[in-house]
Order: C-alpha cells, then sequence, then structure tokens
C-alpha cells in the first residue's frame, strides 16, 4: 500500500523529513521549502495540516 498516491506530496514530505538533518541555521516551514526549492511553505506544510494520516497504516 502506498501512503502517497501522487508524487508530489511524497516530495514534498521527504523534504520536510529531511529538514532537522538540513545544514540550516533556522528550520522552519520557509526556510525548509527554500532548501527543497519551492517558491513558499505551502507545499511543506499541506502534509501536516490536510492530508489524513493513519498512525495504524490500515
Amino acid at each position: 500500500m502506498h501512503m502517497f498516491n501522487r508524487e508530489e506530496p511524497r516530495q514534498s514530505t521527504l523534504a520536510y523529513m529531511r529538514g532537522p538533518v538540513a545544514p540550516l541555521k533556522r528550520k522552519n516551514g520557509w526556510t525548509l521549502a527554500e532548501e527543497a526549492g519551492h517558491a513558499g511553505p505551502d507545499r511543506i506544510h499541506r502534509p501536516l495540516n490536510r492530508i489524513e494520516w493513519d498512525a495504524d497504516g490500515t
């Protein structure tokens, strides 16, 4: 089972997950988005705010 049906949400989530180990002085939605090459933080925030998560993976 795939957690993401489209490539874009998958890539945005990976960019968010890479954030804690990124060589950035400040780590927030804007800096993570810039590091990932996005124009703004919307794509970084979307997986956190708009996707329904199933913690049990069912």
